[in-house]
């Protein structure tokens, strides 16, 4: 909630995407990879990496990690609310690649070039790669096919205050088949290795030893025991 819209914590806007309507943007086994490791799917993101570091990468916490981001991911899609999308009319990708480089799009995005923003210290003209640092104003565009749908960004494209009133993405003006063009090219853009992300099987007797953990800080001990014994998976989870 530092960085994106919770609305259980204030309503205040933040530089990270809000999460109100993430159902209805991607799906949750991409999310569960997305959270576990967020550099393998954008290497340049300034998401940070929560799970497998140095300190939480034995056989214990390599499990505990799953259950925690498997949580995570249930919480936020339970929470997620939908939003009206509209259908991705047929669009022509070399058409729509020639409207992304010549609307604009990439003085705030970078299509590739994973990396080049990450030194943050000269990032000016005339420095190389570096000069990319001045597109990093959106998100690099890189792998798009492998997040949303091509529903989800033709909508986006045609107006993206309809999905995130508070967006700087600006309205291009863009006509239904314009829109349609750059949704072709962009969902062609697609992340190896995110194919067909998982979420792998988690350990329930973890998740409720974890679950068990958070009870105690809340309730006495037999209670909490009681209380995780008439929670089923489901409700284990979204606790």
């Amino acid at each position: 909630n530092g960085c994106h819209q919770i609305d259980r914590f204030d309503a205040r806007r933040k530089q990270a995407p809000s999460l109100s309507y993430l159902e209805s943007k991607t799906d949750i086994e991409w999310t569960y990879n997305w959270v576990m490791d967020p550099k393998s799917y954008r290497p340049d993101t300034r998401m940070p990496r929560f799970f497998n570091l140095s300190n939480t990468s034995d056989s214990y916490w390599t499990e505990r990690n799953k259950v925690e981001a498997e949580s995570i991911v249930t919480y936020l899609f339970d929470n997620s609310s939908e939003i009206e999308l509209e259908n991705a009319p047929n669009g022509n990708a070399e058409r729509g690649q020639a409207l992304v480089e010549s609307l604009g799009c990439l003085g705030c995005h970078m299509i590739g070039e994973e990396g080049a923003a990450e030194d943050e210290e000269a990032v000016a003209p005339g420095e190389g790669a570096r000069f990319s640092g001045y597109r990093y104003h959106g998100p690099n565009l890189s792998g798009l096919g492998s997040k949303v749908s091509a529903d989800w960004l033709y909508t986006w494209v045609r107006d993206p205050t309809h999905y995130w009133d508070e967006t700087v993405m600006p309205d291009l003006r863009l006509t239904p088949q314009e829109a349609g063009d750059i949704t072709a090219y962009l969902v062609g853009i697609e992340r190896p290795g995110w194919e067909n992300p998982q979420i792998p099987p988690v350990d329930a007797e973890l998740r409720d030893e974890v679950a068990l953990e958070y009870l105690r800080a809340q309730l006495p001990s037999e209670e909490a025991a009681a209380r995780i014994a008439a929670m089923d998976e489901d409700q284990t989870r979204a606790y």
